[in-house]
């Protein structure tokens, strides 16, 4: 399990996703850029491997996108 940081909080606005293809859809929205989306995406699938929750997963991997 990772360690909670204020600068990696799984807080954000709006409803949580509650399946895969809709966390990686919210993730896809908030990209910059079409190719920079396979970033945020290994990261979701790598801690949803790890066992985190939808929710949790999607929030940690948006961490550092744009609001």
């Amino acid at each position: 399990m990772r360690p909670h940081t204020p600068e990696r909080s799984t807080r954000a606005e709006g409803p949580a996703p509650r399946t895969d293809e809709e966390a990686l859809g919210l993730l896809r929205g908030r990209v910059p850029a079409p190719p920079s989306f396979w970033v945020p995406a290994v990261e979701y699938q790598l801690l949803r491997k790890e066992g985190a929750p939808v929710e949790e997963a999607a929030g940690l991997a948006a961490a550092g996108l744009p609001a």
